[in-house]
């Protein structure tokens, strides 16, 4: 199914795809072998549909956190698969007159009780930062920011409405224009 969701995709031409997480089955509790498996076949489907995918980093993606095979030493533990395979876990990029900017928001958070804890709703300090410069630095563009959890799984983003949680298992895309597009004459 998969396949054929990838070739379907293709046939649509489209310009990009924004891939919001969960690129792989299971990895925080899979093997080693089983979640190369899994990056192999996304990557061996996705790389030749001619289809530009700007890939982020979900739940899924962290490999171990609960396989006991895995120590927090280890250096495929967390988000190596991912950065191995497709570099930062946060990146920006630019179509037209929007910035891009694809979220990590997940964070180890290690206890006495629990080494290889993990919270999925908040970014790591460097990351926040990067994040906070970068959309600075483009608060001219339409501003698009994508990312595997819901927004409001992070209690420090600042909205001016209540947001409500989407159960419907969408994902979560902000859409942030000051001033608006149409005040900037597109459309």
């Amino acid at each position: 199914r998969f396949v054929e969701a990838i070739a379907e995709v293709a046939d649509l031409e489209p310009a990009f795809v924004l891939s919001t997480g969960d690129l792989w089955l299971e990895s925080n509790t899979a093997t080693p072998e089983a979640i190369e498996r899994w990056r192999d076949l996304y990557r061996d489907t996705t790389e030749p549909s001619g289809v530009r995918f700007y890939n982020t980093i979900g739940n899924n993606e962290i490999a171990g956190f609960e396989n006991p095979d895995f120590l927090p030493e280890d250096p495929r533990y967390g988000k190596f698969y991912f950065r191995d395979t497709y570099g930062p876990t946060a990146y920006s990029f630019d179509r037209g007159p929007f910035h891009f900017v694809a979220l990590d928001t997940h964070r180890p958070k290690p206890t006495d009780e629990e080494p290889k804890a993990w919270t999925f709703g908040e970014m790591e300090p460097e990351i926040r930062a990067w994040a906070d410069a970068d959309l600075e630095a483009h608060a001219e563009r339409v501003l698009v920011a994508v990312n595997h959890e819901p927004f409001h799984y992070d209690e420090s983003w600042d909205f001016e409405e209540p947001r409500v949680a989407d159960d419907a298992g969408l994902f979560d895309c902000l859409l942030y224009t000051s001033p608006s597009p149409r005040d900037r004459g597109w459309g």
